[in-house]
């Protein structure tokens, strides 16, 4: 009997040709169970466990289970009208809201693409294993991406913790590997959705100015410190190229890449240590929904805005720039094609892109915190830095130059 799973629109027999198609068998799926996964995985979608018994012997040899990911916004929903509740601006807020739908289609999208590409991602970087997507169409919006699970041998983090240095170094050997992928392959060049999607991000934060105030507005309403620098943000707005939000500076001359898009610790799954507790391992980098051409460090730019503690960003940085650029020449069997000083400064203009398209969403990881007075404590210290650094930039000085 058909069942719809978890009152999607994906049914058991939808489920169950997708697979044997994928796999090349002719098993059935005689029974399954599913379990939706924790709130705190995926904000744009449902992420749903599906446990699978198969009807004969030759299923030892299948997955015992998959990852089933449907496109929905009610999560990121909930914490904006929460968020609305407590502001000054509730209305704004609102518009948020009500407007982020129609993109999640464009994200979706994006997703699938990504995983589509040629050579797979899946073969040559930490992903996991697409089985079988649907795009969503004009004509039937019903989306879906069914994947390998791995939530057995993986671990992720909460908002506050703070990943270690060598955590960011295997996040580095990733982006090497994402770079050098994308520098020995041109298919992607070519992929028309990753190319609208770069695009649709720029013009989203290149309009997104009096949101950002707002939002670094609301934060200085919880550290005062940062008043001062409100009415400032029109200045380290103004101080960007009009094609640099997202898309790479011409003036650094360096070479267009495969960006993730969204690389915060959330986003990161862990290898479990021998406590299941997150180790220093990546096991895969996951939601690709934001990936698009961009610039090589502007992916470690939001994860050190967004995930590390302060001290480690400030006194570290070099260290990080200097192993990634070392794992990409060894990937790529030559010296990539820039030099340090122009990762350097290609790094400064990623941190301030990508602090007024991360800095919205502090607003939400400080809510996301709400209980936990130690993490909040972590998070709003953290933010309170990313925002200092920020006008550092602007100013000519150096991280750490406003810090209070």
């Amino acid at each position: 009997m058909e069942q719809a799973i978890e009152n999607t629109y994906v049914t058991s027999s939808l489920l169950e040709s997708g697979l044997q198609k994928v796999l090349n068998t002719k098993c059935l799926i005689s029974k399954w169970s599913s379990k939706i996964l924790s709130p705190e995985r995926g904000f744009l979608s449902m992420i749903i466990r599906i446990e699978l018994k198969w009807s004969s012997s030759e299923g030892s040899s299948l997955p015992q289970s998959v990852i089933l990911k449907v496109p929905t916004t009610s999560k990121l929903e909930d914490v904006v009208e929460q968020l609305k509740n407590e502001s000054t601006n509730g209305e704004q807020q609102t518009e948020t809201s009500h407007n982020f739908a129609p993109i999640l289609t464009a994200m979706h999208n994006t997703e699938c693409a990504f995983y589509q590409l040629e050579p797979a991602p899946q073969d040559f970087l930490k992903v996991p294993r697409l089985f079988f997507a649907k795009h969503i169409a004009e004509e039937d919006r019903n989306g879906y991406l069914v994947m390998e699970d791995l939530s057995q041998i993986v671990a992720d983090c909460h908002v506050s913790y703070k990943l270690s240095l060598g955590a960011l170094f295997e996040v580095a050997d990733f982006l090497a590997a994402l770079h050098a992928y994308s520098l020995k392959n041109s298919g992607w060049q070519q992929d028309s959705v990753l190319m609208f999607n770069g695009r649709r991000l720029s013009d989203r934060v290149r309009k997104n100015g009096e949101k950002v105030r707002d939002a670094l507005t609301a934060i200085a309403e919880q550290l005062p410190v940062l008043q001062k620098y409100v009415d400032r943000t029109h200045d380290l707005y103004s101080c960007l190229h009009p094609d640099g939000i997202i898309w790479f500076p011409r003036e650094d001359n360096l070479p267009i890449i495969i960006c993730h898009g969204d690389l915060w610790m959330n986003n990161i799954l862990w290898k479990k240590d021998k406590e299941g507790q997150p180790s220093d391992q990546v096991a895969v980098i996951i939601d690709w929904q934001c990936s698009h051409h961009g610039a090589v460090t502007e992916d470690l730019a939001t994860l050190l805005i967004s995930s590390t503690s302060t001290e480690i960003r400030r006194n570290h940085l070099q260290d990080i720039l200097e192993h990634y650029y070392l794992r990409l020449q060894e990937k790529l069997g030559t010296p990539p094609p820039f030099d340090m000083n122009q990762l350097n400064r290609s790094f400064l203009h990623s941190y301030q892109r990508c602090f007024f398209r991360s800095i919205e969403d502090y607003p939400i990881l400080i809510k996301m915190c709400d209980g936990d007075d130690v993490g909040k404590k972590i998070v709003l210290g953290r933010c309170q830095a990313v925002v200092e650094d920020a006008f550092a930039i602007l100013d000519g000085k150096e991280f750490g130059s406003y810090s209070h």
